[in-house]
């Protein structure tokens, strides 16, 4: 009898060895079946289209990087061994009008071109700067945010205009840079180097400031008027040019040339007032006082509150009821009693009731009241941007109810009421206006009822004297005051010079005919006043108009119109128009 084997597992289950050698057997039946099954067409094909758009993708990546990185990386390439240093190139000329050369370019001999330091191979040197500073500007270290403007250009250590034409017109001036190229080896040694393009320098700026104007101008002012503030402006009424515009005090800009400027020492110059003066001849505002009285004649004949020979008798004063008490009214004093006047004496003696009345209203006389005040105020652009081509231009402002009611009621804890609407009638109260608004909106009296934008550049031409941008005039509004009633007022301020009690006939000794008008502002310094001055020759086609303030100078025709009068006397001498 044969011995039987038996497998004890591990989970002490019996097995025969026969059991064993069947599991094997049907194992490898199993494994035999499977092999025997076909695999379906539709797997292939589902493998081929995930493999395609595998290479599909790798393919378009590869001919992206290729493509549109290509340069990139070649270019960082070269940049492993190509180091360019761009370095300045002197900025462009500028001109007056009549030829006079007021900036050039002196070359910085210490200065280095290397990779590691930046530094400027030249700086601006204003001649005459005093008398042109505000018109120039100067320039200086740009900011980051004056980097930002243009990051393509500028780099960090790069000088930027920042006033005056050097400020705005930035781009044409500043040239285009030139570039030295440096190859280097891998341990950053300088193996050679060349310049592959020179600096080319600036396009030209021909402006309409009439040099000797300018000096002439400024000259008068601190003769007449010495050690005081004092503002000019000179346009030509036919085209907005702007023929000088002077600001005392003025910067000398010569400074900001210099590098490596102190606190102290920027501190020190700012006390004597050397430096950063603005330009009140466009930033300012002040009340206008009576310059301001043939805008509102203009506004009055054009809704017809008035004709030209409505009369109003001016007993030097004018009467404001008080609803509280009757028996005490508010009484607004005339400068003097004028008697009897009508448009042309009222300009030409300045006469404040007859403004009052056309403004405000009295009596019989109903009055434009403070909405179409503002209105035509507006219409001349006392409150809007007039666009000239200097940075920092303010606009005016014209005191309505609804501003009083909202912002200073509470202050002044009192209602608004028609002696405020009186004062603005003749440029007072919470009125303000830069010297350029009333320069431009005055002109258009001068012109024909034309509201040009103001202009100090004339020309851009190339490096090599091609014009290639040629400013023309550009008119802002016009045709809102009717031509005659234009002539109305401009006979008014034509008579303010001829008539024997005009306020402007110190002109009439000039070799010219003209027209102009005077202002007296009170001011927030108690009796000093504000002294203002306009005119405009020759009367029958104008050719010059010329604005003079002097802030807390005093009254408009001791002290604004003789520097006036010398101007305009020496102009038409000058050029014998």
């Amino acid at each position: 009898m044969k011995k039987k084997y038996q497998v004890k597992t591990q989970f002490k289950e019996i097995l025969e060895p026969e059991e064993i050698l069947l599991d094997a057997q049907e194992k490898k039946k199993r494994e035999k079946g499977k092999l025997e099954v076909k695999i379906q067409d539709k797997i292939f094909i589902f493998v081929f289209f995930i493999f395609s758009f595998l290479f599909l993708c790798l393919f378009l990546r590869t001919s992206f990087l290729v493509l549109a990185k290509g340069k990139e990386y070649q270019q960082k390439a070269i940049d492993n061994y190509l180091r360019k240093v761009y370095f300045e190139a002197p900025r462009g000329l500028i001109y007056s009008k009549d030829g006079e050369l007021l900036v050039e370019n002196i070359e910085d001999k210490n200065a280095k071109i290397n990779s590691k330091e930046k530094e400027k191979r030249y700086y601006r040197n204003y001649l005459n700067n005093l008398y042109f500073s505000f018109i120039l500007g100067y320039e200086r270290e740009a900011t980051e945010e004056e980097l930002k403007t243009d990051p393509q250009y500028y780099e960090p250590g790069d000088w930027v205009g920042k006033d005056g034409v050097e400020k705005t017109y930035e781009k044409y001036l500043r040239g285009k840079k030139g570039i030295l190229e440096k190859i280097v080896n891998a341990k950053g040694e300088v193996v050679s180097q060349k310049i592959t393009r020179n600096p080319q320098i600036g396009d030209t700026l021909i402006l309409n400031i009439d040099a000797k104007l300018q000096k002439k101008i400024y000259d008068a002012i601190q003769k007449k008027v010495p050690g005081k503030d004092a503002i000019a402006i000179a346009l030509d009424p036919r085209n907005g040019a702007v023929l000088a515009m002077v600001s005392i005090p003025s910067n000398d800009n010569n400074v900001f040339s210099r590098k490596n400027l102190s606190a102290e020492y920027l501190q020190y110059l700012e006390n004597q007032k050397r430096i950063y003066n603005i330009n009140k001849a466009i930033s300012a505002r002040y009340p206008s006082g009576s310059i301001i009285k043939p805008l509102i004649a203009a506004a009055a004949l054009e809704e017809n509150v008035i004709t030209p020979s409505t009369t109003i008798f001016d007993p030097g004063y004018i009467e404001i009821p008080n609803p509280y008490n009757p028996s005490k009214p508010t009484i607004k004093k005339d400068w003097k009693a004028h008697g009897t006047v009508d448009l042309k004496k009222a300009i030409a003696e300045s006469c404040n009731t007859y403004f009052f009345t056309v403004g405000g209203g009295y009596k019989d006389i109903q009055g434009l009241g403070i909405s179409r005040i503002k209105k035509y105020l507006d219409l001349f652009f006392i409150e809007d941007l007039l666009g000239i081509d200097l940075p920092g231009e303010a606009v005016g402002f014209v005191p309505t109810r609804e501003w009083f009611e909202k912002e200073m009621q509470k202050s002044y804890q009192r209602n608004w009421s028609i002696a405020d609407v009186y004062d603005v009638s003749i440029g007072q109260g919470f009125f303000m206006a830069s010297p350029l608004h009333m320069a431009v909106a005055l002109s258009s009296i001068a012109n024909g009822g034309k509201i040009y934008q103001p202009q100090v550049v004339d020309k851009i031409k190339s490096p090599d004297g091609k014009v290639i941008k040629d400013i023309e005039p550009k008119v802002l509004s016009q045709g809102f005051i009717s031509q005659k009633n234009i002539e109305e007022v401009k006979e008014g301020m034509r008579a303010c010079v001829t008539s024997p009690s005009g306020s402007c006939r110190q002109l009439a000794s000039l070799p010219v005919s003209s027209a102009g008008k005077t202002g007296t502002a009170e001011s927030d310094k108690g009796d000093l006043t504000h002294s203002w001055f306009v005119a405009f020759a020759p009367y029958e086609n104008p050719k010059i108009f010329i604005l003079v303030l002097v802030p807390y100078g005093g009254e408009g025709s001791s002290v604004a119109e003789p520097i006036a009068k010398e101007v305009l006397e020496w102009y038409f001498k000058e050029y014998k128009k």
